[in-house]
């Protein structure tokens, strides 16, 4: 923060006066000397050659001082941005752990394991705020995924496909145990080809559901295209990623009470 043009012109305007003046009472005193003559003049020259000394310095010490203030002002200025920035911040994380508390609850308060599939995938695609998502399962034979519970996906898919473990992204997540946070096309990923995916999806979040002992499922959430103000972040997928762990233990509970 810096003084502006207006005040830096007006300071010098005032500064090239006191030295006109200065100049001038000089000029007078310097004729009245060569002239012999000490008069009232000459001291009234002196009082105001003194006066314009004075205001000159105090002109400048008020320079000092409104640049220290605006110095001052400054740094304050920077450290309050900071504070701000900081509280935002703490404010974002706790609305992000409100919302992860919150999906956690939901899916622990499902007194009914038949619908808690459905609970699972209905609190995490609200806890990322995405428009479509699957719950997936991995069959007896521990070879294909069946979906469980979906939302926003075309029912011919629901009854038909089957992706193999390892195949796809469910498939590939399914396999390997890992978190995936895709943009985009699959098959512009080495880790996976693109098969089944659907080309309205813009941003995707699929994440392993791990039993007591292996993968028991995948999580899939979407955003599609046409909802073009919101993005998964790695936020996101670390969020839910948490929530997966959670969720695991109502899967594997449901599945033990045979609701599968």
């Amino acid at each position: 923060m810096q003084p502006n043009g207006t005040e830096r012109s007006r300071t010098g305007f005032v500064q090239f006066l006191i030295i006109l003046i200065i100049v001038f009472l000089t000029l007078i005193m310097v004729l009245i000397w060569k002239d012999g003559r000490a008069s009232l003049v000459m001291v009234l020259s002196i009082l105001s050659l003194g006066a314009c000394l004075y205001l000159m310095a105090r002109v400048r010490g008020l320079e000092r001082g409104h640049d220290q203030l605006l110095e001052t002002l400054a740094h304050q200025r920077g450290e309050l941005e900071a504070a701000t920035a900081e509280r935002s911040e703490l404010e974002g994380r706790h609305k992000e752990l409100t919302s992860l508390y919150r999906a956690i609850s939901a899916v622990n308060a499902v007194s009914n394991y038949n619908q808690a599939f459905e609970a699972v995938l209905t609190a995490a695609i609200d806890l990322v705020h995405g428009d479509t998502g699957s719950l997936m399962l991995v069959d007896k034979d521990r070879t294909h995924l069946r979906f469980a519970s979906a939302v926003g996906i075309r029912e011919e898919v629901l009854t038909t496909v089957k992706p193999r473990i390892g195949e796809g992204i469910a498939g590939w997540v399914a396999e390997h145990a890992k978190p995936v946070l895709l943009e985009g096309s699959a098959g512009s990923d080495p880790r996976f080809e693109d098969t089944g995916r659907n080309p309205e999806l813009g941003m995707g979040i699929s994440i392993p559901l791990e039993g007591s002992s292996a993968v028991i499922g995948v999580l899939n959430l979407g955003i599609t295209v046409n909802d073009r103000g919101r993005v998964f972040t790695d936020g996101d997928l670390r969020f839910v990623y948490i929530f997966a762990q959670h969720a695991a233990i109502a899967v594997e509970r449901a599945q033990l009470l045979g609701a599968v």
